[in-house]
């Protein structure tokens, strides 16, 4: 009896390697612009930190610059690797389910960082529109 990983696997078509291939070319490009983008903006952030210092009101500025770069880097780098476990799906032979959830797996990650975030959002719309309704009720009807 042959161990879990030694079964045979099966084997894309050259049609669906084809499908996967665009897939991974597109993860590799929408990575390299996010990782790029992330790069510049902690160059950016950098930079104005050396030249102006982080003073009371910057510093909230800052710390989401930094938490923007920190995502777009995460994100790239996210779809980067699932890319490249899109390409060993095509790359290989008899391997093709193993790489396909590998790259699904790296996959998984950005669009969970993408839920929480979008989920935190909705929160925060949810509390300040709370909060402006309580005040508008605690300071009445506006005089005519």
């Amino acid at each position: 009896m042959s161990a879990e990983g030694d079964q045979r696997q099966y084997e894309f078509n050259n049609e669906q390697s084809a499908v996967i291939l665009d897939l991974a070319s597109g993860l590799r490009i929408v990575g390299f612009l996010l990782l790029l983008v992330g790069v510049f903006q902690a160059i950016g952030l950098i930079t104005t930190i050396v030249r102006i210092g982080l003073q009371g009101p910057l510093v909230g500025a800052a710390l989401l610059i930094a938490a923007a770069a920190l995502i777009y880097l995460s994100l790239g780098w996210w779809f980067r690797s699932s890319a490249e476990g899109f390409i060993a799906v095509v790359g290989t032979q008899g391997k093709d389910i193993d790489h396909l959830m590998d790259a699904l797996n790296e996959l998984r990650k950005p669009f969970a960082l993408i839920r929480t975030l979008i989920v935190a959002y909705a929160i925060l719309i949810l509390v300040g529109m709370l909060a402006v309704l309580f005040a508008a009720i605690a300071h009445g009807p506006p005089a005519a």
